[in-house]
């Protein structure tokens, strides 16, 4: 513009000189600016340095924590070391001596002479202790164990002293003394039957004078005086042979001492049950094997006491359900009882298509004579891979149980290897779904059969599939 005469050289010089101050304005902000990040990292490494400082100086008092710990541990080292040798100084000093348990008169010496060697354990002399007291030690069935109870009276026969005993009636039998139970083992004995101590009774007769240590005793127990009414089936366990009947008996004419309570005369047995309580007499109902009401009768009894308000209470006893389930070696997490399986092959079906949403592991009971055909109609309505459990004569003698699939089990069964007496607990696996269809298509049939017989044309499909081989084998036939 100056050049062309439109602008003056003034006009260039004042814009150039603008310029200049610009510019120097411009860079006394990059000096500025260069100087705060100098500031900035002295600062950062201000910060580092007393960083670095501080972690010297705890990594230092961690280093004397542990030096003082470690001398700790040293010192505790050393006086574990001491107690172990004043330990065993003092072991050694006691050697000198031999111990009895308690205080007595050495009447027999067992191993004798001087400078004889001898090991831990072993018997050396026969001991009578000084103060004792007189116990009778015998024996009871497991069964019978939830019978007996501390405190309980027991009639005690020793032997060499006379007696005449009365089945039934202990307390009327000559000879005989009064004891009560002290103490009753909670583990089983080597014989099979649970330990009880027997202690002579305070206020009854004293025991001869003459009983030693050793003494052979026979005892008699019952069911302290509750007369035993009705029981379930042909016997009873372990009790006495002879009952006594309540004087209010006479006034229902019962003649036996014991009736037999089952489903076709449970209503009318109920009600004369009833009465006799309602007059407070004191009565038993008792199972041959297994629990009142579950599976058996007893359910209508309960119901009736519960309706007249009437205490009553259960003694519990083996569970085979229980057993089974937990000797099974499926879920125990939930599970459902469905009591026995219906007769008719039908039924059977039906029932078992109802299981189809039970998710719980399912217990169901079956006679010696129908199990095989509840197995068989097992694997037609599930998968014969799913997983049983056949428990029979549970809590009994000859308790067996059979573990697998449930083809596996029945081809046992079917060969003769799993006896056929008895009562079955049946155990089957969770989520008892019905086994899903598997269908064959036509082409697919017609393409396997045309090269391979139906047989192996049934193993080869069922080895891809993983289906029952059975199954594949019917089908390939249609």
């Amino acid at each position: 513009l100056q050049t062309e005469g439109l602008k003056s050289r003034a006009d260039v010089e004042d814009k150039q000189l603008k310029l200049q101050e610009t510019e120097a304005k411009l860079i006394g902000q990059e000096n500025k600016l260069l100087a705060s990040k100098n500031e900035l990292i002295n600062a950062r490494l201000d910060v580092n340095r007393t960083a670095s400082e501080y972690a010297e100086k705890i990594s230092k008092a961690q280093s004397d924590k542990f030096t003082a710990s470690s001398a700790q541990f040293d010192t505790e080292a050393q006086v574990s070391k001491l107690e172990n040798a004043s330990a065993n100084y003092e072991l050694r000093n006691k050697m000198r001596y031999i111990l009895a348990p308690q205080n007595g008169y050495i009447n027999k010496a067992i191993k004798s002479g001087i400078g004889e060697t001898f090991k831990e354990g072993e018997q050396l002399v026969g001991i009578m202790p000084a103060d004792y007291d007189i116990a009778v030690e015998t024996f009871i069935e497991p069964i019978d164990l939830p019978l007996i109870y501390v405190g309980e009276d027991i009639r005690v026969q020793f032997d060499g002293w006379p007696a005449i005993v009365f089945s039934g009636w202990p307390d009327a039998s000559f000879g005989t003394y009064s004891g009560t139970v002290v103490a009753v083992e909670t583990f089983i004995s080597a014989n099979g039957k649970f330990r009880v101590l027997v202690a002579p009774k305070k206020e009854a007769e004293q025991w001869p004078k003459n009983v030693r240590v050793g003494s052979g005793a026979r005892t008699i127990a019952l069911l302290q005086d509750v007369p035993i009414w009705y029981e379930l089936w042909r016997k009873l366990n372990g009790f006495p042979p002879d009952y006594y009947l309540p004087t209010t008996a006479k006034d229902l004419k019962i003649e036996k001492k014991c009736r037999t309570l089952h489903e076709h005369n449970e209503e009318i047995v109920t009600n004369d049950i009833i009465k006799l309580l309602i007059e407070d007499t004191e009565i038993v109902l008792v199972s041959d094997a297994g629990t009142p009401a579950i599976s058996d009768p007893g359910y209508y009894l309960v119901q009736q006491c519960i309706k007249k308000n009437i205490p009553f209470t259960l003694l519990p006893g083996p569970s085979s359900v229980i057993s089974a389930l937990v000797m099974s070696g499926l879920s125990t997490s939930s599970f459902s009882f469905h009591g026995f399986v219906p007769r008719k092959k039908n039924q059977k079906k039906d029932f078992f298509k109802s299981l189809r949403h039970e998710k719980n592991t399912a217990i169901l009971f079956e006679s010696a004579k129908r199990i095989e055909d509840t197995l068989q109609v097992l694997i037609e309505e599930y998968s014969s891979t799913k997983k049983i459990a056949l428990c029979r004569e549970m809590t009994k003698l000859h308790e067996t149980i059979e573990r697998g699939t449930i083809e596996d089990v029945f081809q046992r069964l079917k060969a003769g290897k799993i006896v056929l007496k008895g009562e079955f607990v049946v155990v089957i696996e969770c989520s008892s779904e019905l086994k899903k269809s598997f269908i064959i298509d036509k082409k697919i049939k017609e393409s396997f059969l045309n090269f391979l017989p139906a047989k192996d044309a049934a193993k080869l499909i069922s080895l891809l599939t993983k289906e029952n081989k059975r199954d594949i084998y019917k089908q390939l036939l249609d």
